[in-house]
């Protein structure tokens, strides 16, 4: 058209931007830019509508607000362009800056609009960080143009002027709409308008699926994704990859196992949300070799494969941060042009410790700030401390966290203690305890490794005055609590527990496991303050510990070819891991226990820990 000497009229720009927006051809579209000043069309909306589309689809806000400065009329495809945009890339106070203009222009938003706003509110941390927001857009001068004062319940308000609208059936502002309230934490809300829906929606679904699983409601999440399924919605990527996620929550592999299959079946076996999450859900449930299977199964994997499969390594205690190929899973990382992040440093510094490589350990927490620009973090300070403590390097321990650069907290002393538990030091384990109870005074484990130093230092004086203290200051120990999973049946088990329909066989069984046990050299720890309280009981069953309890009915209840799985909600007591170390060896079975901290993988007579 150029080279015949056509002159082009406003709408021809218009569509070539449009093609342009489309193609993502950014040169050009700087070059017809110029053009239409050139003819002078910079003032007609419908191209400058076209210029802040463009602008804004390639990333450069900052040309197309100049655009929309210079245009004597806006539209709604003006504003809702910059809103969208600015709502995609996480700049919601900007996003709610346009949409004030809006209004005070007359114009009345449409399912875009509104999806856009719902977006940004849930980018900007929703009713959590609505001050946060407010405090942004104050900065940024735009404090009167917020609908709202805070701008705290602002998506409560949005959403009513979509109800006023008749915007809440639209299927795609209901999913923008559930997805802000599930990030906001409000699930009931996202839950009340997914059962308004008159068409049912594979997104909308997806979307709260996923906000129960984020939020942890994992026995919520994998109801809802069945429900979905019963109603005819066939899953998607995302719908498997969460259901997936909240099995993982919960460790209950089989289920997890089915839904993989469906997964196969479907054909998304190898995305990549899904080969993560199957990597979590087979590391939860202590299956390292089917995790990293799963691992080397996806094809593009992220920083996400990369640091779940590391951090999985770490937490089950098995730490071998070799591959197949006898390099480190970290330099392999690094090898393939990925960037390690704190999340990396955490696994890599834990693998260290577990596995006593002190030096190897310092030389990458030194090389996190000189090689990798990554700003060591309370946790990876943390984990020297545990380096140098697993070694019994207590006293450079002491030094190292007298040294340390940022505010000590709880934590920080606790692994300190833990360590001098472990090595008997009672003077650094003192030291450790008094600024850990000036923190937390009200930390029941504090008592119980204080009170077990003093044990094994046979100071009954001062373990009675830890009990003491306890007492007076009312300290209580939480109810420990173990599950297993038994043909897709989760039973759960207290201390002393009596209610299992089994009872009576469970303790049967166990009575007679403790004998065995016993006869190969198996002896009660009683110096733990918790077992010496538990023993003052007049009912003998009530110092028996609920993982105890758990692995005994798995032993009765599943064939011999099929390892013990139990989860608890505490620590793994040394007495119990003793025991466990005795039942792999006189059973022949394998036997994990996930407790609040590890793994704890026991065969033939052997923790994963090393006693630890």
């Amino acid at each position: 058209m150029q080279r015949l000497g056509i002159i082009p009229t406003p709408y021809v720009f218009s569509s070539v931007l449009s093609a342009c927006t489309k193609t993502e051809p950014f040169e050009n579209g700087k070059q017809l830019h110029a053009q239409v000043f050139k003819w002078g069309f910079q003032s007609e909306t419908f191209v400058g509508n076209a210029l802040v589309t463009l602008y804004s689809r390639c990333g450069n806000l900052g040309l197309a607000e100049k655009v929309y400065a210079e245009m004597h009329h806006h539209d709604k495809v003006t504003y809702n362009s910059l809103i969208s945009r600015h709502a995609q890339s996480g700049n919601s106070h900007t996003a709610f800056h346009f949409y004030r203009k809006m209004q005070l222009a007359g114009l009345i938003p449409d399912a875009v609009t509104i999806a856009s706003l719902f977006s940004a509110y849930a980018s900007a941390g929703g009713l959590d960080k609505g001050r946060q927001l407010h405090s942004h857009v104050t900065k940024a001068g735009h404090s009167s143009d917020i609908i709202i004062e805070g701008a705290l319940d602002l998506g409560e308000q949005i959403h009513s002027q979509t109800v006023k609208t008749s915007f809440e059936q639209n299927i795609y502002v209901c999913s923008v709409l559930i997805d802000m309230y599930e990030k906001c934490g409000r699930l009931s809300i996202a839950r009340e308008i997914l059962e308004r829906l008159t068409e049912e929606d594979v997104v909308s679904w997806t979307a709260i699926i996923a906000g129960y699983a984020q939020h942890e409601f994992f026995v919520e999440a994998l109801r809802l994704f069945e429900e979905m399924q019963s109603i005819g919605i066939r899953p998607e990527n995302i719908g498997f990859s969460s259901a997936l996620s909240a099995c993982a929550g919960i460790q209950v592999l089989e289920q997890g196992l089915q839904i993989h299959a469906q997964d196969v079946v479907a054909g998304y076996s190898m995305d990549l949300s899904i080969g993560n999450s199957l990597v979590s859900l087979y590391a939860r449930c202590g299956r390292i070799k089917e995790a990293y299977s799963a691992f080397e199964m996806i094809e593009a994997k992220d920083e996400i494969s990369w640091n779940g499969l590391i951090s999985r390594f770490a937490q089950n205690v098995l730490i071998t941060l070799y591959s197949k190929c006898d390099q480190k899973l970290f330099e392999q990382m690094k090898q393939q042009g990925f960037k390690p992040n704190h999340v990396t440093f955490v696994a890599v510094l834990s693998a260290c410790s577990f596995v006593g490589l002190v030096n190897e350990g310092l030389n990458y927490f030194k090389s996190m700030s000189e090689e990798h620009s990554v700003l060591p973090r309370p946790e990876h300070y943390i984990c020297v401390v545990d380096i140098l403590g697993r070694a019994g390097l207590l006293d450079h321990a002491r030094k190292f966290i007298e040294a340390m650069p940022i505010k000590l907290d709880a934590m920080v002393w606790s692994t300190l203690l833990s360590a001098c538990t472990i090595h008997k030091n009672m003077m650094i384990g003192e030291f450790a305890a008094q600024h850990l109870l000036e923190l937390e005074p009200f930390d029941l484990a504090t008592y119980v490794l204080l009170s077990n130093i003093y044990a094994e230092a046979r100071k009954w004086d001062l373990r009675d005055k830890v009990r003491q203290m306890m007492k007076e200051r009312g300290v209580k120990k939480d109810p420990g609590r173990s599950w297993i999973e038994i043909k897709n049946i989760v039973h759960a088990f207290f201390v002393g527990d009596l209610l299992h329909p089994l009872a009576d066989k469970i303790y049967e069984f166990l009575e007679d496991l403790n004998k065995r046990v016993a006869e190969i050299g198996y002896v009660q720890d009683r110096y733990s303050l918790l077992h010496d309280i538990e023993q003052e009981q007049k009912d003998p069953t009530v110092f028996i510990h609920s993982e105890k309890l758990a692995v005994s009915f798995g032993l009765i209840s599943l064939s011999s070819e099929i390892p013990i799985r139990v989860m608890k909600n505490l620590r793994v007591c040394n007495d119990c891991r003793n025991w466990m170390k005795f039942i792999s060896r006189i059973t022949c079975r394998f036997v994990v226990v996930r407790d609040a901290h590890h793994f704890h993988h026991f065969e033939g007579g052997v923790c994963s820990c090393g006693d630890y």
